[in-house]
């Protein structure tokens, strides 16, 4: 069995603390860190070998967000899964150009969660509903991006979630380019 190493930066220490347990009974996922802070997570990273991260977006000093944008480039492999209660587009964007591979709201139940670590692990972009469907919004209607989410539905999920980040990376430069 693959162990999948897991590291959680939440500051609020209920949920920081379910999550941590949620851990404890999946077999294959193995807690190695859990952090309250952004700060204390970049800290150790470099002594740390996660392959994914948990990252809550408004944390006590710098963001979330923000720390992804620094360290997903001191480690590409690693993997951010956002977990946060946020569902607006603008942080939903910024976490995904910043460098986060997926983005998952706290509601989001415990067989969610650890499905989500290990599509992220596997290659996917794990979303949930919510943020899926504000990601296919953002998009005119009639796209093929739509086009493809709907055949999504019927086929390769995975496919298709990775065509519509790198679609919405593009989307996002051009407009950040063309203001």
């Amino acid at each position: 069995m693959n162990i999948i190493r897991v590291v959680i930066v939440e500051d609020d220490t209920v949920i920081r603390s379910s999550m941590q347990e949620l851990l404890s009974f999946v077999e294959d996922l193995h807690c190695i860190g859990v952090y309250e802070k952004a700060e204390e997570f970049m800290r150790n990273f470099k002594d740390i070998k996660p392959d994914v991260v948990l990252m809550d977006i408004t944390l006590p000093g710098m963001n979330g967000i923000q720390c992804v944008r620094e360290t997903k480039p001191l480690r590409p492999v690693v993997q951010y899964l956002m977990c946060t209660s946020h569902s607006d587009a603008e942080r939903t964007f910024d976490s995904l150009c910043a460098g986060a591979t997926g983005y998952i709201l706290k509601n989001s139940t415990p067989d969610q969660i650890s499905t989500a670590i290990r599509d992220i692990h596997n290659g996917g972009s794990p979303m949930s509903a919510e943020i899926a469907r504000l990601v296919v919004n953002s998009f005119p209607k009639n796209s093929w991006i739509q086009a493809c989410w709907r055949l999504s539905l019927r086929a390769n999920k995975k496919y298709c979630m990775h065509l519509l980040k790198v679609m919405l990376i593009k989307k996002l430069l051009i407009n950040y380019l063309s203001a």
